[in-house]
């Protein structure tokens, strides 16, 4: 599995994993790199994995792996599909993390309205692929040249397949109750301009008592980024209560 890797691995690491089309969707948290190793995964069909049509048991696997073969314990932070996917492996691998940030987790799903976030982004594939709106979107996330050049990259080989089956994917709370029993730390957090199905996920979460929930007032599905200072400060504040001993 093809990974970014910043800091030194004489720091505490933390594996981040970004959202679905968006490789670079924690960008503006490589700054945690003066003071924790960083590494950044390219899932399964996106970034240099978009060979590979995107499949939940094939992303599991291949970060399963590469986590364990770091020989330690890590901190997780998830966003959108990430978050997700971060849920799980807490839910399935425990061992693993000293604890877990999920960013707009959406988990809770209803069939109905599955269906209609996967027709919508049927419908939007062709526009994934038109050069200026990616490079448009890249600016308006502040991008500097060279990973905007990546972004454009990235989102030109995205499979129609991967898209589809990033949304659905399969990973619902109702489906992991191993999730309630997990003993370390875990934050979930969500912007208050989601989809309410997001609100639910982190609600239902909270449920765990090692869990605690926000939902960030003006926020949308864009924390990492459009909200970074105030990201930052809520990682550092969690990473300094977590004991990586």
């Amino acid at each position: 599995m093809y990974y970014e890797e910043y800091g030194s691995r004489n720091n505490p690491t933390i594996v981040f994993l970004h959202g679905a089309n968006l490789v670079q969707s924690f960008f503006k948290q490589y700054c945690f790199s003066d003071r924790y190793n960083l590494i950044v995964p390219h899932i399964t069909g996106y970034g240099k994995e978009a060979g590979t049509v995107y499949t939940t048991e094939k992303a599991m696997s291949d970060i399963t792996e590469l986590i364990k073969s770091l020989d330690r314990k890590v901190m997780l932070i998830g966003f959108s599909l990430g978050a997700q996917l971060a849920v799980k492996l807490v839910s399935e691998h425990e061992e693993l993390f000293y604890g877990v940030i999920a960013v707009s987790p959406w988990i809770i799903k209803e069939r109905d309205f599955l269906e209609k976030v996967v027709k919508q982004n049927d419908k939007a594939f062709k526009m994934m692929k038109f050069k200026p709106m990616i490079r448009l979107s890249g600016k308006m996330m502040g991008l500097d040249r060279k990973n905007t050049d990546e972004l454009v990259e990235y989102y030109l080989s995205v499979q129609k397949q991967t898209i589809l089956n990033s949304v659905d994917n399969g990973i619902e709370l109702d489906k992991m109750p191993e999730f309630f029993n997990v003993k370390i730390p875990v934050l979930a957090i969500c912007g208050e301009k989601e989809y309410p199905e997001v609100h639910q996920s982190v609600k239902k979460m909270a449920e765990n008592p090692n869990c605690s929930y926000e939902i960030w007032e003006k926020a949308a599905h864009n924390i990492p980024t459009a909200f970074s200072e105030k990201f930052n400060k809520k990682i550092d504040e969690f990473l300094k209560n977590t004991d990586f001993s």
